[in-house]
């Protein structure tokens, strides 16, 4: 629950999230997971963008983390003309 809590700090100062919705997250959703699953599919609503900075946040709160997902630092900041698909993306397909 802490990184969870430090991603979504990080995520407000990056603008991504204002403290309403950080709040909403914490409050509607009881278990650890659907927490988590809120976070995701928030920030892939917000575009790839947010993506990028929810990754790099994820980084820096925990590279193990990070790590086993299969986030580098190279990932977070290819060009946009990359047709690599955003590692968010990825996400909302599974």
């Amino acid at each position: 629950l802490e990184v969870l809590i430090q991603l979504l700090d990080g995520l407000r100062t990056d603008c991504v999230f204002n403290t309403l919705e950080k709040q909403g997250i914490l409050e509607e959703n009881a278990a650890t997971a659907n927490k988590a699953r809120c976070i995701i599919d928030d920030v892939i609503k917000k575009g790839e963008e947010a993506c990028r900075k929810m990754i790099q946040r994820l980084q820096l709160i925990d590279p193990t983390l990070s790590y086993q997902l299969g986030l580098s630092s190279y990932s977070s900041v290819q060009p946009r003309e990359s047709k690599q698909i955003p590692f968010c993306c990825f996400l909302s397909r599974a």
